[in-house]
């Protein structure tokens, strides 16, 4: 039975990932369910941001940011990551990885 690991990296994402990479499994054992993906915190830990950086990788036409971020520093380059490795008998048969760079630049 091949199973799929699927991964989704954020590094440097609005409240994500500030000191290193978090990385969010996307657990495929709820494929049977329509690929349920539950999220559950605090108030003011990223949920949102999550369910923005998803967004991303599903409709190329979204703003990455909104007008109001265009004008604030950003100390460092946004990335985000979706992976997804494709395991039969527990071995590794196939991977994919998409990355997206936000760049900021400076506003002269």
């Amino acid at each position: 039975m091949e199973f799929y690991k699927r991964v989704l990296k954020l590094h440097h994402f609005r409240n994500l990932g500030r000191k290193s990479p978090v990385e969010l499994p996307l657990n495929s054992s709820f494929e049977k369910h329509g690929g349920l993906v539950i999220l559950v915190g605090e108030n003011n830990v990223g949920k949102s941001n999550v369910l923005k950086a998803l967004t991303i990788f599903n409709d190329a036409d979204i703003k990455l940011c909104n007008e109001e971020d265009y004008f604030k520093p950003h100390e460092k380059d946004s990335l985000l990551s979706l992976e997804e490795e494709t395991i039969l008998d527990h071995k590794i048969t196939g991977f994919s990885c998409v990355d997206l760079r936000i760049q900021s630049k400076e506003i002269i």
